[in-house]
């Protein structure tokens, strides 16, 4: 008895559990995921069965499609803008006092500080390689007439 109590305890653990392991991670270009298990897929799309409904995805709107469940790679592949992840680690709590809005302020304000250097820097860059690029036509167009 006691043995196959344990038979439909693992075969219900297992129904559970198995679609889940089998699911692949579609990342979207919007950087949302959909986990589902792909059914099949053509040149313009993407046929997903996701909790028992099937959802056909063009693929111009599929960054990704991972076909693990391994977090890692998950995150990995997952779209993350730097300036996103720059400023997640500042929380906006409407009910802070005075002085926890004020340091988030300046934590913000200084943040936007780095962010303008970095565009200085490379706006000179880009400026630089302009002046290159330019400099190689002028060569190639006096090589060209000699």
């Amino acid at each position: 008895m006691k043995n196959h109590i344990f038979q439909v305890c693992f075969i219900i653990l297992a129904i559970g559990i198995v679609p889940g392991i089998l699911a692949e991670t579609i990342i979207l270009r919007s950087g949302k995921s959909i986990q589902g298990k792909v059914l099949g897929h053509d040149s313009e799309s993407v046929t997903v069965n996701v909790d028992g409904t099937t959802q056909t995805i063009p693929k111009t709107n599929i960054y990704k499609v991972i076909f693990s469940n391994n977090k890692a790679d998950i995150n990995k592949y997952a779209p993350k803008s730097k300036i996103d992840s720059d400023l997640s680690d500042i929380d906006i709590d409407e009910s802070a006092d005075k002085k926890e809005l004020t340091t988030k302020l300046t934590q913000l304000e200084k943040k936007i500080d780095r962010l303008e250097k970095k565009i200085t820097r490379l706006r000179e860059k880009i400026a630089r390689l302009r002046m290159k690029i330019k400099e190689k036509q002028e060569e190639e167009a006096k090589g060209k007439k000699s």
